[in-house]
């Protein structure tokens, strides 16, 4: 017999994410942001009592016994559907066909759910079909909101990046759009943007930002 489970994070680490799950799903914001997590574990397998009760008592994530081995793909379909439930019918088929099979033992699921008024809302007069890139030499119609404001704005020279904050009603959130130059190479500009992993870097991201005049395209 095989026993599964493992929680090898201290109980520090654990606490403190369970504190973040409380935190993020607060009836009492000005936002809606769910965090919802669940196991999927087949039905012959056995777990640890000790990694169950940690990942109830820290994660809320309690288990849910399936028939991985016999019916695969009705568990699929199960999943699915317990995602959507939890993200109002925004996330549709998280797992694609063949993501579980006979040889599934455990899936960990986690659905999140967000739903926010920015501070400086678009007008919704103020929308039209604008080009998109996405790639160096391609570009796609989408239909783009926009709006001239003064807004959060931080440039870091280092990395050529603009960095613009969009907060929502209650200023408990916000939106960070990160922005590097674009490539004269072909190369991809998004390797900048990993780049900021680095302590260096992330200090510079949380120097003050400074109100700036900014004329901001989003696709709707």
């Amino acid at each position: 017999m095989v026993t599964l489970g493992s929680l090898r994070l201290s109980e520090g680490v654990h606490a403190d994410f369970q504190k973040l799950n409380a935190d993020i799903n607060s009836p009492s914001a000005s936002y809606i942001l769910k965090l919802a997590n669940r196991l999927y574990g087949e039905n012959t397998a056995h777990f640890l009592p000790d990694f169950l009760e940690a990942t109830q008592k820290y994660y809320q994530a309690d288990l849910k016994t399936v028939d991985f081995i016999g019916a695969p793909e009705a568990c699929r379909a199960a999943i699915n559907s317990w995602v959507e439930q939890q993200t109002e019918n925004k996330i549709k088929d998280l797992l694609k066909p063949g993501t579980v099979d006979t040889d599934t033992r455990l899936a960990l699921v986690n659905a999140v759910y967000f739903k926010g008024n920015w501070k400086n809302p678009f007008k919704e007069a103020n929308t039209k079909e604008m080009p998109f890139k996405i790639k160096q030499n391609e570009t796609v119609p989408v239909q783009m909101m926009y709006q001239r404001k003064k807004l959060p704005y931080n440039y870091i020279a280092d990395h050529d990046l603009q960095i613009l904050e969009l907060p929502y009603v209650g200023e408990e959130l916000s939106m960070f759009i990160l922005l590097p130059k674009e490539s004269s190479d072909g190369s991809g500009p998004l390797l900048k943007v990993h780049s900021l992993e680095t302590s260096s870097c992330k200090e510079k991201t949380q120097k003050l930002f400074c109100f700036t005049s900014v004329y901001l395209n989003l696709i709707i």
